[in-house]
């Protein structure tokens, strides 16, 4: 069977698992300095997608057509962009 892109509804359900951890990770490293919450937001970035590896390949994999969606471009952004820039 082959792989297809998950569902709108996944998709966001799987960047807000994304954001939501990566969040955390980078609140929680405040106080330490931006190497450290840089560092926190890729292990908990990488935690989470290795968890359904088979959705993020698909995720991963077509991005590009991912963000010509609006809802998922705002999901996009608040979990790859956002916790970095902060």
């Amino acid at each position: 069977m082959a792989l297809s892109w998950p569902a709108p509804v996944v998709r966001i359900v799987l960047l807000d698992m994304i954001a939501g951890a990566v969040g955390v990770a980078v609140a929680s490293a405040e106080d330490r300095g931006p190497r450290t919450r840089l560092e926190a937001a890729v292990v908990e970035h990488l935690g989470v997608m290795l968890e359904p590896p088979f959705l993020c390949r698909a995720l991963v994999g077509d991005l590009g057509r991912a963000t010509r969606l609006p809802e998922l471009a705002v999901a996009l952004r608040a979990a790859f962009h956002e916790p970095i820039e902060q």
